[in-house]
């Protein structure tokens, strides 16, 4: 999922100085390679916006899948809408409740758990149950009623054989003992933490799940030293003190002698005493997930708790000492982006939100059912500093997935753009409502276009999507511009009753990119087909050639031909037209071209000499535009003075980056591709003297 916490701001393109290709004029389509940053200098972090590194709600067991990652590299075949997550024949049930008892050493990391499972039989021909487990030490396993279980453990499994053979649809319950420390290594971010501040486990690498990853209800207790404070998913139900003796060896207290002095009818022993272990005060907090999940995630700190009832939902922000004086500007935010996703999208699907406050080694921001954790430097954020819009853009994420990945849970990994596209676009949406400014999609499409190579293109319908190197530019990135487009092509009314409608649908259930299809269809009463082929199932986007020739047709009018060659594709698209006339500094909006196969022309009957043209004016469609004429930066059909004027409006509006003498990717909203005339990411002295060369009086 998510790699980088800084990386929407600032990725790095190469380690050292950089080879840029060298292009044809006015035909420049570099593509960056992107590498994580090292943000760690002060001068770097306060260079940059903070943008979190959000992650997804099934990312983490997607991206330990060891099969995706080698039908990738092999470079087998993608079958765009197939789920490629590996088949296990040993699952055979369903889980219908979990409750997961955890007693945690947060200085250590060592956990000991007793997991209960109900469960209910699917499949009659297996004898035994298999549970996707994390290298622990299963100390016991037994039914409901305190029966011994023979079990095994081997590949990251635990085969368990019940007591009696179980028919299908029988009901079950299985309780594990175990003890050890979660693997923190998520694949793309550190899962889990423990910290000397702040402790965390964001996935659920830590207690035996079902293969096949399937729903359940559960409850969550987790028990700490008495004076930290828990922060969970789920709904806050109690807290009470208890007393532990367990040591720090993990031996369990109820196995050691209570009395150690010697009986006066037994022989005296040579061995010293056992040393009596102390006791230690703690506190259990206890937390119920009342709807279906996957994901049981935790913090612990010295948390301050901050709630606003105002009106629904309750939310609580767990704050440590350092940020709590900003707590109500993150509750303001937190209500208000609520408030605003409540407005287009649907009432807010669970009972409370919960803003929690994680450590820094996260890396960015992360959306479990009914609670969001966010990487702490975020916290100290406010109105009156520069990079609040940071905090905006990852708070109003993580909430989005509120609704797309937990009120709606995604079906299989081909869906997955289902829950990260969507809150990216949530997101993006939110910030141009707020800020009034598109800046976040246009750069989400710069990010992809400019650092995903064709060859390793994925669609972002495909189930091996999850398993690729450029999976935050693709999920992340152009799925949010491909639903914007989306919401172009339908209009604001019909695409958000299309939303409305898909969650009134599939709202605590799951869904996959058909079920997404139909409901918008349904809603607009459109048919789609074609744009669920071309953005949906096919990877890519179309380089557009322009071409216009302008001549004077009398009493002052002027006709205006537009030709659009596509390079490499034949897609259809609806491109927006606009125009500024001599004389005018108002742009007028001509109608859109109908972009269909490899060229189309359309001609335009204008009031005036066109000064300049904008193709995608508002930057809605993911495509790169050129200029067919040499010169013609404007694309008014001669190269002139205004083509010099615009060039000197465009200087230095770069997207590519010097720091410490490396060259990094930067997705300048204000960049323009056919500007950029030897395509080496900036527009500088070097395209200004391959203008002048063109340029004619």
């Amino acid at each position: 999922m998510q790699i980088s916490n800084w990386s929407r701001a600032l990725v790095v393109m190469v380690l050292g100085a950089i080879a840029l290709p060298s292009l044809a004029l006015g035909t420049a389509k570099p593509t960056f390679k992107t590498i994580p940053p090292q943000l760690s200098s002060p001068e770097m972090l306060s260079a940059i916006a903070p943008h979190g590194a959000e992650f997804g709600e099934i990312s983490g067991l997607i991206s330990r899948n060891h099969l995706l990652a080698e039908i990738r590299d092999n470079g087998k075949s993608d079958p765009l809408s197939e789920d490629f997550v590996p088949t296990n024949y040993g699952g055979a049930y369903n889980i219908l409740f979990m409750t997961v008892d955890i007693d945690i050493d947060p200085k250590t990391g060592i956990l000991n758990e007793v997991v209960r499972i109900d469960l209910q039989r699917n499949k009659s021909k297996y004898d035994e149950l298999s549970f996707l487990m994390p290298e622990f030490e299963v100390t016991e396993v037994t039914d409901g009623m305190g029966t011994p279980l023979t079990f095994e453990t081997k590949f990251g499994y635990i085969y368990v054989t019940p007591a009696a053979e179980l028919a299908e649809d029988d009901f079950y319950t299985v309780i594990v003992r175990a003890t050890g420390k979660p693997d923190c290594d998520g694949g793309m971010l550190v899962a889990c933490s423990f910290g000397k501040k702040i402790s965390y486990v964001t996935h659920a690498h830590y207690f035996p799940r079902n293969p096949d990853f399937d729903l359940f209800k559960a409850e969550l207790r987790i028990t700490v030293p008495e004076s930290l404070t828990v922060a969970a998913t789920g709904r806050f139900v109690e807290s009470f003190p208890v007393v532990s003796t367990a040591n720090a060896e993990g031996v369990d207290p109820e196995s050691r002698q209570e009395d150690t002095a010697e009986s006066p009818t037994e022989e005296p022993s040579s061995e010293p005493p056992t040393e009596q272990v102390p006791e230690v005060a703690k506190t259990t907090f206890v937390f119920s997930h009342d709807y279906e999940t996957q994901l049981l995630s935790f913090a612990i700190a010295e948390y301050s708790v901050f709630h606003d009832d105002s009106t629904f939902p309750p939310i609580n922000a767990y704050l440590i000492s350092e940020h709590a004086s900003n707590s109500s500007n993150i509750l303001e935010l937190a209500r208000n982006i609520l408030d605003f996703y409540g407005s287009i999208y649907s009432p807010f699907p669970f009972g409370n939100l919960d803003v929690v406050e994680i450590g820094n080694s996260f890396g960015g921001g992360y959306g479990p059912q009914a609670t969001i954790m966010m990487m702490s430097n975020v916290f100290g954020l406010s109105p009156n500093i520069p990079w609040f819009s940071s905090l905006v853009q990852l708070m109003s994420h993580e909430i989005a997935h509120q609704w797309w990945g937990n009120f709606v849970t995604i079906s299989k990994s081909s869906a997955v753009s289902l829950s990260e596209g969507l809150a990216e676009f949530s997101s993006a949406y939110h910030y141009a409502k707020e800020y009034d400014s598109r800046s976040n999609f246009v750069e989400n499409g710069l990010s992809y276009m400019y650092t995903v190579p064709k060859e390793a293109d994925y669609a972002i319908g495909s189930g091996l999507l999850a398993a690729s190197s450029n999976y935050q530019q693709i999920a992340y990135d152009k799925a949010s511009v491909v639903f914007d487009m989306l919401r172009y092509e339908l209009g604001d009314e019909a695409f958000f009753a299309g939303m409305q409608l898909y969650t009134d649908l599939f709202g605590y259930a799951v869904a996959d990119m058909y079920d997404f299809l139909d409901a918008m269809e349904g809603a607009s009463g459109r048919d789609l087909g074609w744009f669920f082929e071309q953005w949906i199932l096919t990877p890519g986007f179309p380089d557009l050639s322009v071409h216009t020739e302008v001549s004077s047709i009398g009493n002052g009018k002027f006709s205006f031909v537009v030709k659009v060659k596509q390079d490499e594709s034949t897609m259809q698209l609806t491109l927006p037209i606009r125009v500024t006339l001599e004389g005018s500094e108002t742009p007028v909006d001509l109608e859109p071209m109908q972009i269909m196969g490899p060229e189309s022309t359309k001609e335009y009957v204008l009031d005036g000499f066109p000064a300049r043209m904008s193709t995608d004016p508002e930057r809605i469609m993911l495509q790169r535009t050129y200029s067919a004429r040499q010169g013609d930066l404007n694309l008014n059909g001669i190269a002139d003075g205004n083509d010099l004027i615009d060039m000197a409006v465009m200087f230095h509006r770069n997207i590519v980056a010097e720091y410490n003498g490396n060259q990094y990717f930067w997705p300048n909203g204000s960049y323009l591709p056919r500007f950029d005339i030897t395509g080496d990411g900036k527009i500088n002295e070097d395209d200004l003297a391959f203008l002048l060369n063109e340029f004619s009086y």
